[in-house]
């Protein structure tokens, strides 16, 4: 059951239609899973354990939480800015590249907590959380 009006429904389809202006298929495609994975989220069960487990700002921490339910399939920059701002009207967005600086904080925070996970970029599709990998011991 849909409790939007036809203006409401057109509306979100604007928003939407605007988001994805200029990119790809693919990228577009990307940004909605992304943020309908974010959304239909019902229990938001690690966003606010990420703010005090590992120091998190609440958009670092919305970030990771996206990072922590895509698994193994890596998340866009574009899909990372909705999920990281879907609180704010997109006009109101700044530059896609905090994300990058999200991402810095983010690995700092998570290395200062000794997590057993750290965020892998995925080059040309965005990030992704990874076991941390034990490196081998120096053999001489």
């Amino acid at each position: 059951m849909n409790d939007m009006t036809p203006m409401e429904e057109d509306f979100c389809l604007v928003e939407f239609r605007e988001a994805v202006h200029g990119l790809s298929d693919k990228e577009a495609k990307d940004y909605l899973m992304d943020v309908l994975d974010y959304l239909l989220d019902p229990t938001m069960e690690n966003l606010w354990d990420n703010v005090e487990k590992y120091g998190l700002s609440p958009r670092e921490s919305r970030v990771l939480h996206a990072l922590q339910r895509a698994g193994k399939r890596p998340l866009t920059k574009n899909g990372l800015m909705a999920v990281a701002y879907s609180d704010v009207p997109d006009t109101e967005w700044p530059q896609v590249k905090i994300i990058d600086v999200f991402v810095c904080k983010i690995r700092k925070k998570l290395r200062e907590a000794n997590a057993d996970f750290e965020i892998e970029t995925i080059w040309g599709l965005g990030y992704r959380l990874s076991p941390i990998k034990e490196e081998a011991p120096y053999a001489a």
